[in-house]
Protein backbone atom coordinates (compact mmCIF):
# COMPACT_ATOMS: atom_id res chain seq x y z
CA UNK A 1 0.00 0.00 0.00
CA UNK A 2 2.87 2.37 0.70
CA UNK A 3 4.37 1.69 -2.70
CA UNK A 4 0.97 2.35 -4.32
CA UNK A 5 0.78 5.80 -2.70
CA UNK A 6 4.35 6.61 -3.74
CA UNK A 7 3.55 5.42 -7.26
CA UNK A 8 0.52 7.73 -7.45
CA UNK A 9 2.57 10.68 -6.20
CA UNK A 10 5.29 9.94 -8.73
CA UNK A 11 2.76 9.74 -11.57
CA UNK A 12 1.22 13.06 -10.47
CA UNK A 13 4.66 14.72 -10.52
CA UNK A 14 5.42 13.32 -13.97
CA UNK A 15 2.10 14.58 -15.38
CA UNK A 16 2.63 17.99 -13.75
CA UNK A 17 6.01 18.17 -15.46
CA UNK A 18 4.50 17.23 -18.82
CA UNK A 19 1.79 19.88 -18.51
CA UNK A 20 4.32 22.68 -18.06
CA UNK A 21 5.36 24.78 -21.02
CA UNK A 22 9.02 24.42 -21.86
CA UNK A 23 10.74 27.50 -23.25
CA UNK A 24 14.10 27.36 -24.96
CA UNK A 25 16.48 30.31 -24.60
CA UNK A 26 17.14 30.63 -28.33
CA UNK A 27 15.33 29.70 -31.47
CA UNK A 28 16.32 26.16 -32.46
CA UNK A 29 15.68 26.47 -36.16
CA UNK A 30 16.99 29.76 -37.49
CA UNK A 31 15.68 31.17 -40.75
CA UNK A 32 17.86 30.91 -43.83
CA UNK A 33 17.42 34.60 -44.61
CA UNK A 34 16.18 37.82 -43.07
CA UNK A 35 14.32 40.02 -45.54
CA UNK A 36 12.63 43.15 -44.22
CA UNK A 37 11.02 46.05 -46.02
CA UNK A 38 9.60 49.02 -44.14
CA UNK A 39 8.25 52.44 -45.05
CA UNK A 40 9.85 54.05 -42.00
CA UNK A 41 12.42 52.21 -39.86
CA UNK A 42 14.11 48.84 -39.54
CA UNK A 43 15.83 48.46 -36.18
CA UNK A 44 17.90 45.64 -34.70
CA UNK A 45 18.04 46.36 -30.97
CA UNK A 46 20.80 45.13 -28.66
CA UNK A 47 20.47 41.40 -28.10
CA UNK A 48 18.66 40.73 -31.39
CA UNK A 49 21.67 39.06 -32.97
CA UNK A 50 21.03 37.68 -36.43
CA UNK A 51 23.25 35.10 -38.12
CA UNK A 52 21.88 33.85 -41.44
CA UNK A 53 22.99 33.26 -45.03
CA UNK A 54 21.22 36.26 -46.61
CA UNK A 55 20.16 39.59 -45.11
CA UNK A 56 18.14 42.02 -47.25
CA UNK A 57 16.92 45.28 -45.67
CA UNK A 58 15.13 48.23 -47.25
CA UNK A 59 13.81 51.25 -45.37
CA UNK A 60 14.43 55.01 -45.22
CA UNK A 61 16.29 54.39 -41.91
CA UNK A 62 18.13 51.20 -40.92
CA UNK A 63 19.49 51.18 -37.35
CA UNK A 64 21.73 48.34 -36.19
CA UNK A 65 22.59 47.97 -32.51
CA UNK A 66 23.38 44.25 -32.52
CA UNK A 67 25.23 41.61 -34.55
CA UNK A 68 24.26 41.16 -38.18
CA UNK A 69 26.10 38.25 -39.76
CA UNK A 70 25.20 37.37 -43.34
CA UNK A 71 27.49 34.57 -44.46
CA UNK A 72 26.49 34.65 -48.15
CA UNK A 73 25.09 38.09 -49.00
CA UNK A 74 24.18 41.38 -47.34
CA UNK A 75 21.89 43.81 -49.16
CA UNK A 76 20.91 47.14 -47.62
CA UNK A 77 19.01 49.89 -49.46
CA UNK A 78 18.44 52.92 -47.25
CA UNK A 79 18.73 56.68 -47.01
CA UNK A 80 20.25 56.59 -43.51
CA UNK A 81 22.29 53.67 -42.13
CA UNK A 82 23.06 53.93 -38.41
CA UNK A 83 25.40 51.45 -36.77
CA UNK A 84 25.28 52.22 -33.04
CA UNK A 85 27.12 49.77 -30.83
CA UNK A 86 26.37 46.88 -33.17
CA UNK A 87 28.46 45.38 -35.86
CA UNK A 88 28.13 43.74 -39.22
CA UNK A 89 30.49 40.93 -40.13
CA UNK A 90 31.88 41.05 -43.65
CA UNK A 91 29.91 38.72 -45.94
CA UNK A 92 31.18 36.97 -49.06
CA UNK A 93 29.11 39.35 -51.20
CA UNK A 94 27.50 42.67 -50.31
CA UNK A 95 25.46 45.36 -51.99
CA UNK A 96 24.88 48.43 -49.82
CA UNK A 97 23.37 51.68 -50.97
CA UNK A 98 23.04 54.46 -48.39
CA UNK A 99 22.96 58.22 -48.84
CA UNK A 100 24.16 58.89 -45.29
CA UNK A 101 25.91 56.65 -42.77
CA UNK A 102 26.42 57.25 -39.06
CA UNK A 103 28.88 55.03 -37.22
CA UNK A 104 28.63 55.30 -33.42
CA UNK A 105 30.59 53.05 -31.05
CA UNK A 106 31.53 50.78 -33.94
CA UNK A 107 33.17 47.48 -33.19
CA UNK A 108 36.47 46.63 -34.87
CA UNK A 109 34.61 43.81 -36.63
CA UNK A 110 32.74 46.45 -38.69
CA UNK A 111 35.84 48.31 -39.87
CA UNK A 112 35.33 46.98 -43.40
CA UNK A 113 32.27 49.26 -43.62
CA UNK A 114 34.46 52.24 -42.69
CA UNK A 115 36.75 51.44 -45.60
CA UNK A 116 33.72 51.22 -47.93
CA UNK A 117 32.63 54.68 -46.80
CA UNK A 118 36.08 56.17 -47.25
CA UNK A 119 36.53 54.91 -50.80
CA UNK A 120 32.96 55.88 -51.83
CA UNK A 121 31.81 52.33 -52.61
CA UNK A 122 28.52 52.67 -50.74
CA UNK A 123 27.31 55.82 -52.47
CA UNK A 124 28.36 54.59 -55.93
CA UNK A 125 27.03 51.01 -55.64
CA UNK A 126 25.47 49.62 -58.83
CA UNK A 127 22.92 47.73 -56.73
CA UNK A 128 22.37 44.76 -59.03
CA UNK A 129 20.97 42.64 -56.17
CA UNK A 130 17.36 43.58 -56.84
CA UNK A 131 17.34 41.10 -59.73
CA UNK A 132 17.95 38.20 -57.33
CA UNK A 133 14.86 36.55 -55.88
CA UNK A 134 16.24 36.40 -52.34
CA UNK A 135 17.22 40.06 -52.30
CA UNK A 136 14.64 41.97 -54.34
CA UNK A 137 12.24 44.19 -52.48
CA UNK A 138 9.12 43.79 -54.58
CA UNK A 139 6.20 43.15 -52.28
CA UNK A 140 3.08 41.77 -53.93
CA UNK A 141 0.00 43.86 -53.27
CA UNK A 142 -2.33 42.37 -50.70
CA UNK A 143 -5.94 41.60 -51.51
CA UNK A 144 -8.44 44.43 -51.51
CA UNK A 145 -9.96 44.90 -48.04
CA UNK A 146 -13.54 44.55 -49.31
CA UNK A 147 -12.64 41.34 -51.14
CA UNK A 148 -10.95 39.99 -48.01
CA UNK A 149 -14.01 40.72 -45.85
CA UNK A 150 -16.34 39.02 -48.35
CA UNK A 151 -13.99 36.00 -48.45
CA UNK A 152 -14.05 35.78 -44.64
CA UNK A 153 -17.85 36.03 -44.71
CA UNK A 154 -18.06 33.22 -47.27
CA UNK A 155 -15.74 31.06 -45.19
CA UNK A 156 -17.85 31.64 -42.07
CA UNK A 157 -21.04 30.78 -43.96
CA UNK A 158 -19.51 27.52 -45.25
CA UNK A 159 -18.41 26.62 -41.73
CA UNK A 160 -21.87 27.41 -40.34
CA UNK A 161 -23.54 25.22 -43.02
CA UNK A 162 -21.14 22.35 -42.33
CA UNK A 163 -21.76 22.65 -38.60
CA UNK A 164 -25.57 22.60 -39.07
CA UNK A 165 -25.37 19.56 -41.32
CA UNK A 166 -23.14 17.74 -38.85
CA UNK A 167 -25.60 18.23 -35.96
Amino acid sequence: MISNINSNQLQAKVFDFLDKKIEFPKQILKPNKVKQVSESLIEFKPGEDTSVKIVALKAPVVKIQSLISATAKLVIDTDLLIIDGGYITQPKDWDIRAKDIHLLNVSEKSQWISSLIQNGSIQSSTFNSQAEVDCNFDIPAGPNLDDRFSQIGDDLKKFKDLFKNWR
